[in-house]
């Protein structure tokens, strides 16, 4: 990807370069035009004068269209080396961008996107997101927080983002194209679509106007025939008249009709998109809407109404049109039946389009970061190979393969500090949450089976709850455990458990949830740094241990990230304290 980057700045300067040369062509055809004209003047215009002057003219009208055209390019250009890169930083694991706000979430899955990152700056969100519109963003954290659990329609969306794969490079194109769009809000769309532009004495006036006009137009063919005396422009006056003193009918509707067309235009080229894959049986069943109303050709319309109607721009063009004919009302009924005939379907329509930039987000995220999609089990069965974490680089990110034992239900992993444990359960619950959204996952092999996360991994105090760390670990520990007894289907992940007490009321704690959460039918992954707990395996037979381990290297502490069955055999906590040059007896 960086010799694409490279490729497309060498671009960008070569256009850079020539665009500077379009300009520089340009003021020197306009200034040689300026002394053609100031020394024709000062002589006397003749043929040469004026060959030349119309010439360089000429040459300068078609330097205005190159430039802007150029400009453009350069402006898609940039945008592109922009997408790339940010491709590319994704790659790495580096990218940052805006948080959004997940405060509307219960609080369970608050706790889910903090712990597993999947909002912030540096967040899955983020690794993600690709969408054009605020709606877009929305749906794409909702599909990501809130995932739907029909085995059927993941399937579907899996071969749906296979699709459109095939159509990678249009989708960059389209994505490109919008960059700025991200702001634009569809829910003030749909509700301005769905109120008239029109006041409730509109219908009376436009019936008024086109009797006027009819009358106005007879008198006219009379008067130009010599059947009755009377001055045309006498006429065209007076109906001119009536218009301007009726225009505040229309005025308001104007401007609402321009900004409801200006919001609805920017969906004209995700419309085509869409239209144009009508003939999949997928986009059929997931697009009907969009499909059926075939807003593309009414969008078209409507931008044909408009560009009409923009004539109010020109005034003496405007006033003429007003005194032949009823202009200003004709098209203002026009674009408020245009807005009738829409109005019931568009709020499905903008659903479907949301849909899509989540789809197109899903899709470039397959394409340029990782493309095996995950499998689902029926049974409560979990394995991995080459798992890895996807905001870690993947040039230095160790993978782990991982099979669940049969018959057992709760993973109990030991391991020294360091070691690797924490990121383990966080590679498995961020790919669990991207299987579940329908996306690919960072496994060269995962299958796992449908439900939802609950976890407690990044524990913290909260001086707005008045909650001390451990009391807020408890309350999300406990939550997990009132769910299994509601017979939720979830999968946990507990990071150290009871971190924040004394070890024997630790172990205590710890032995009393792992006994609970094992009577009920969730699975799930527990670490901890107490090694009693794996004494846990002789009498429960649905807990399993596994451990992640360091070795003394001769100056330093060696860690290979890999994760391994039975419990950890090595303890490092007095060993790295020593390290940082605090005297202790590590004998």
């Amino acid at each position: 990807m960086t010799k694409k980057i490279s490729s497309l700045q060498r671009s960008l300067n070569f256009n850079n370069e020539k665009l500077q040369l379009l300009m520089n062509l340009r003021m020197v055809v306009g200034l040689i035009i300026f002394v053609l004209f100031f020394a024709a003047s000062l002589s006397k215009w003749n043929y040469i004068y004026f060959s030349l002057s119309l010439f360089f003219t000429f040459a300068f009208i078609i330097l205005i269209p190159l430039t802007s055209q150029r400009k453009l390019f350069i402006q898609k250009l940039t945008q592109l080396i922009e997408f790339y890169k940010r491709m590319n930083s994704r790659k790495k694991g580096l990218y940052k961008a805006e948080d959004i706000d997940i405060n509307s979430y219960p609080s369970h899955v608050q706790t889910l996107a903090q712990d597993l990152h999947i909002t912030g700056h540096h967040s899955i969100f983020n690794l993600i997101d690709e969408t054009l519109t605020s709606q877009g963003r929305k749906a794409l954290l909702k599909k990501i927080l809130m995932p739907n659990m029909n085995k059927e329609e993941i399937i579907d969306e899996q071969n749906l983002i296979k699709e459109l794969n095939k159509s990678y490079w249009p989708l960059i194109k389209l994505r490109v194209a919008n960059l700025g769009q991200k702001n634009s809000d569809l829910d003030e769309t749909i509700n301005e679509v769905k109120r008239p532009l029109v006041t409730h004495r509109f219908h009376l006036l436009l019936s008024i106007h086109y009797i006027l006009f009819a009358l106005v137009w007879t008198l006219v063919t009379l008067s130009l025939t010599g059947t009755i005396p009377l001055n045309p422009i006498f006429v065209f006056t007076l109906y001119l008249l009536f218009s301007l003193a009726t225009r505040a009918q229309v005025a308001h509707s104007f401007r609402r009709a321009h900004g409801l067309s200006s919001q609805l235009l920017q969906l004209l080229p995700i419309i085509r998109f869409i239209e144009n894959q009508n003939g999949k049986s997928l986009f059929k069943k997931y697009f009907k809407h969009s499909l059926q109303l075939k807003l593309h050709n009414k969008l078209k319309k409507l931008q044909l109404w408009m560009a009409f109607l923009s004539v109010e721009g020109h005034p003496m063009v405007h006033i003429v049109l007003n005194a032949l004919c009823p202009w200003d009302y004709t098209l203002t009924y026009l674009v408020e039946k245009w807005r009738s005939q829409i109005a019931a379907e568009l709020p499905s329509v903008i659903d479907e389009i949301s849909y899509f930039e989540v789809l197109m987000s899903q899709t470039l995220f397959y394409h340029f970061l990782t493309s095996n999609f995950p499998s689902f089990s029926d049974n409560k069965s979990f394995s991995c190979k080459n798992l890895i974490h996807p905001l870690i680089s993947q040039e230095i990110v160790v993978g782990n393969d991982f099979n669940l034992p049969i018959g057992k239900q709760i993973i109990l992993i030991t391991g020294s500090n360091m070691s690797g444990k924490s990121t383990f359960l966080r590679a498995f619950g961020v790919n669990q949450v991207l299987a579940l959204c329908g996306c690919p996952v960072f496994a060269d092999q995962f299958e796992t089976h449908l439900a939802p996360l609950r976890t407690c991994l990044k524990v913290q105090d909260s001086l707005e709850q008045g909650l001390s760390t451990f009391y807020y670990e408890v309350r999300q520990v406990a939550g997990m455990v009132n769910a299994a007894k509601n017979r939720e289907n979830f999968i946990f992940l507990i990071d150290e458990i009871f971190r924040g007490t004394n070890n024997r009321e630790r172990l205590i704690g710890s032995k009393a949830v792992i006994h609970e959460l094992l009577q009920y039918s969730v699975f799930g992954i527990i670490s901890t740094h107490d090694l009693e707990l794996t004494q846990l395996e002789s009498t429960e037979n649905k807990l399993v241990n596994f451990h992640f381990r360091d070795d003394m290297g001769k100056d330093e502490l060696v860690f290979n990230y890999k994760i391994q069955a039975g419990p950890c055999p090595t303890t490092n906590a007095l060993k790295i304290i020593a390290k940082e040059g605090i005297p202790v007896d590590i004998a």
